[in-house]
């Protein structure tokens, strides 16, 4: 009797065992939530980068840009630059793409996030913000700003939101 007992109990335990793997394994594969976790870490990571918190912004970084650089260097790489662009005025999200390839990385989860927003010293910008899924959190791996300035002329011209500011 106990061993059958122990028996269905090894059953149960192997069997939701299972499904909490297949659960595991569907939240991994899934791209939607993907872009989604990594659009709320871009968010924030932007957040630290508008208040110049570039310490905070360094530790949510990938091990790919750590090993090539340190806190001191990074900070110095970015600051200068990213101070010189001003205030955000306008920052509207376009889109999230998750990938398992990314050009030159490895396989893995990746995310490709995109904004377009206005910085007070510069004209329209086009914000990439590329993540990594790294030991179960969505770190930034790469980060580029455009000039996302419609040509005179052309169909987005007119159609480009035009940013609010403060009076």
């Amino acid at each position: 009797m106990k061993a059958a007992r122990f028996g269905r109990l090894a059953l149960a335990l192997l069997a939701a065992a299972a499904l909490a793997s297949f659960a595991i394994a569907d939240e991994k594969a899934d791209p939607n939530a993907a872009a989604a976790a990594a659009t709320r870490q871009a968010e924030q990571w932007l957040r630290a980068m508008d208040e110049h918190r570039y310490d905070e912004a360094w530790n949510d970084q990938a091990a790919v840009v750590k090993a090539s650089r340190t806190e001191q260097e990074w900070v110095q790489e970015f600051s200068g630059p990213r101070e010189a662009l001003g205030k955000p005025v306008m920052r509207e999200f376009k889109q999230a793409e998750f990938s398992t390839r990314l050009r030159g990385a490895p396989e893995g989860e990746y995310v490709t996030v995109v904004y377009l927003t206005k910085f007070t010293n510069i004209p329209l910008a086009a914000e990439t913000v590329i993540l990594a899924h790294e030991n179960g959190q969505w770190l930034v791996g790469g980060y580029s700003i455009t000039d996302a300035t419609p040509a005179p002329g052309t169909p987005d011209a007119a159609s480009s939101p035009q940013p609010k500011t403060k009076d």
